[in-house]
């Protein structure tokens, strides 16, 4: 009772085939850091990473190639305002399979090695204080930039697959994260001890994606969800988090109280942790913000 051209085969032995040729996805990574001691107390590193992922696996549709996608079809792009008929409207153009070519063309899927890649570049900064005068801190800042083929972020489907099955596919990406930690110890008086962390990170980078579909008069086979903007044109709130732990601890000849209370948060950041990245009226949405300022106690005894 199907009606329409397969679109993908899931069914029976020959559904999804594992090739017998497959074989593990493999890293490499490399680093160099160098490291100077500038005072008795403080210290500082510096360094590089690189690290590579290479002969990733995928289901994929080795039977309907690229080269098979040669009917185009238009879709229109309501653009940010997710409005029709608005001046940031636009046209695109996808490819997909004539149906009367899909026959010939099995939907069999094959868990196979593709050449999907990852590449990732991290520049790393830091320096630390040991204990002295009653305090000690340290920090860092890193950076990293990102190459590789990802089809999904955050919940959000950024390209029907992993590597390319068809011309649409836009599933190698590029874009930049970056981060600065800071935390420290103070003993303060009357023997309470205060932990600061200081943590800044740059918001996920994304684009806007559409839903794609094949209208019924165009005589072939296609649909998804694609990126329309380059991953890294735009990007979520940076996360500016300060916690403090203060505690102090109560001796007795054989056992101890340690009393303290976190406090999370303290200047009430409200960031989108993750935001909707689809055209229409939910775009840019928050989904998740981060969690509100929290204050917790605690006590533990020890003997």
């Amino acid at each position: 009772g199907e009606q329409g051209a397969l679109v993908s085969d899931l069914t029976g032995p020959g559904g999804v085939r594992i090739d017998p040729d497959i074989t593990q996805p493999y890293t490499h990574e490399g680093s160099v850091f160098v490291e100077q001691q500038v005072t008795h107390a403080l210290g500082v590193r510096a360094g590089f990473v690189y690290k590579t992922a290479d002969n990733l696996t995928q289901n994929y549709f080795p039977f309907r190639p690229i080269s098979a996608y040669t009917v185009p079809f238009s879709v229109v792009d309501r653009g940010v305002d997710g409005l029709l008929g608005t001046s940031d409207d636009t046209t695109r153009t996808y490819y997909g399979i004539p149906n009367a070519q899909l026959p010939n063309l099995p939907a069999t899927r094959v868990f196979q090695n593709v050449d999907a890649i990852g590449r990732w570049k991290t520049l790393d900064l830091s320096a630390n204080k040991r204990m002295a005068n009653r305090w000690s801190a340290g920090g860092g800042f890193n950076y990293t930039w990102t190459k590789e083929h990802g089809n999904s972020y955050f919940g959000n489907t950024v390209s029907p697959s992993l590597f390319p099955n068809s011309p649409n596919d836009t599933s190698l990406q590029e874009f930049t994260t970056w981060g600065f930690r800071f935390y420290g110890t103070i003993e303060a008086p009357w023997g309470v001890r205060l932990s600061p962390v200081f943590r800044h990170q740059s918001g996920q980078p994304y684009g806007r994606t559409l839903s794609v579909s094949a209208p019924a008069s165009c005589a072939c086979f296609f649909s998804g969800t694609e990126l329309v903007e380059p991953m890294g044109t735009r990007r979520m709130d940076n996360f500016n988090i300060l916690d403090v732990r203060a505690e102090k601890v109560l001796r007795a000849r054989f056992a101890s109280l340690r009393l303290f209370a976190d406090f999370f948060n303290i200047t009430n950041g409200h960031s989108a942790e993750i935001t909707v990245w689809s055209t229409g009226p939910t775009f840019e949405r928050p989904t998740n913000v981060i969690a509100p300022r929290t204050i917790r106690l605690g006590a533990r005894f020890e003997w």
